[in-house]
């Protein structure tokens, strides 16, 4: 499979985004549709691999959180600070949360190839290495 992160991160739209994009005209690439699709996935069942925990357990950790979805939103998890709806977030973290949920979901796995536009637009330069 592959999977396109456009530059504009999608994470704080994807409420009604794929419904509104099937029903109406509106000023979205399909790329932006195919990705709200994948981010509506639910979770996918069973254990993850040793190298999705270890992934995840990094970007946790940069994020210093986890991404839940509570009533088709996503929020930013911090242990002893409460949920941060992701509209509230930096471009950065929102951009790190999608790749975070896409392999929660099984979305994004070894097997996919991944292209990502300009990763570092809005991103905290001290979060790009540990990303890379």
């Amino acid at each position: 499979m592959m999977l396109y992160i456009p530059t504009k991160e999608m994470i704080s739209t994807t409420e009604h985004f794929a419904t509104l994009y099937k029903e109406y005209h509106i000023d979205y690439e399909e790329m932006y549709y195919d990705l709200a699709k994948l981010l509506d996935r639910p979770l996918s069942k069973g254990a993850n691999t040793n190298e999705q925990n270890e992934v995840l357990r990094s970007f946790e950790e940069i994020m210093k959180g986890q991404i839940v979805l509570i009533n088709k939103k996503f929020f930013l998890k911090v242990k002893g600070e409460g949920e941060f709806e992701m509209g509230l977030l930096s471009d950065g973290y929102r951009k790190l949360s999608m790749i975070v949920y896409l392999i929660l979901s099984g979305s994004l796995n070894k097997d996919t190839i991944l292209f990502w536009d300009e990763p570092e637009t809005n991103m905290n330069p001290k979060m790009i290495r540990p990303i890379v």
